[in-house]
């Protein structure tokens, strides 16, 4: 785990007032780990953050959306207020186990105890399109994402965004014997990425998931239009 290796960093990025959540100790999908497994994982992890950067950890994100039934119960178990695993109803069923519509794209309790926030989409004929980041956000070009965000904003007054630091780096190794479909999902855009991630800090403004959404355990705030991405 990168914050083993660097607590220093994770205590700089808590100090200059980000939100620290948990994406997973070892990557594994959930699907693919016993309940023990995943308890272990999560439990683990949560004291290595917790421990480096002396507050709670409320939120947890699925390692490729995998999230599943008995481990959103585990997640109250270890504490957890809130989950960002899902992306409603889009053509890919691994990404929406529960069949969420479009609609369920606003935070809503999925356990008692529990918050769900999902990844936004965008619908078009009859789909919704994955448009949270990532991936997604290199592939698509610049104006057209920005577009579509916005689109999302004006319906949900928010837009949660991610990104992953390979997402960033045109340098990182090729894996050779990948297929074209992962090999484009994985490096296409990587020259672009950095530059584009510029224009959207540029044109919205960014705060974390807890701060904006006070009822899954950050603070309250006076005004909620501000725009999310988290």
């Amino acid at each position: 785990m990168f914050a083993e290796r660097r607590p220093d960093l994770i205590k700089e990025i808590h100090r200059r007032g980000h939100e620290i959540a948990f994406h997973g100790y070892s990557h594994r999908l959930v699907y693919q780990q016993s309940p023990q497994e995943f308890k272990q994982d999560i439990r683990m992890s949560k004291d290595i953050l917790e421990n480096i950067i002396g507050s709670k950890v409320h939120g947890y994100r699925a390692p490729c959306f995998s999230i599943t039934d008995w481990g959103l119960d585990l997640l109250i178990e270890e504490g957890f207020t809130y989950d960002s695993s899902q992306i409603p109803n889009t053509f890919n069923k691994l990404y929406s186990k529960f069949n969420l519509p479009a609609s369920d794209s606003f935070p809503f309790k999925i356990r008692d105890g529990l918050w769900e926030i999902p990844l936004p989409v965008y619908p078009l004929n009859g789909f919704n399109i994955p448009w949270g980041g990532g991936g997604y956000f290199r592939i698509y070009p610049y104006r057209l994402f920005s577009l579509g965000a916005s689109s999302i904003i004006r319906k949900r007054d928010s837009f949660v965004f991610y990104i992953h630091p390979y997402d960033l780096d045109q340098h990182q190794p090729r894996i050779f014997n990948t297929s074209k479909l992962n090999g484009i999902r994985r490096y296409y855009g990587l020259e672009a990425a950095y530059n584009k991630l510029k224009m959207l800090l540029g044109d919205y403004s960014c705060m974390s998931l807890n701060r904006y959404y006070p009822q899954i355990g950050g603070e309250a705030l006076s005004e909620r239009k501000i725009r999310n991405c988290s």
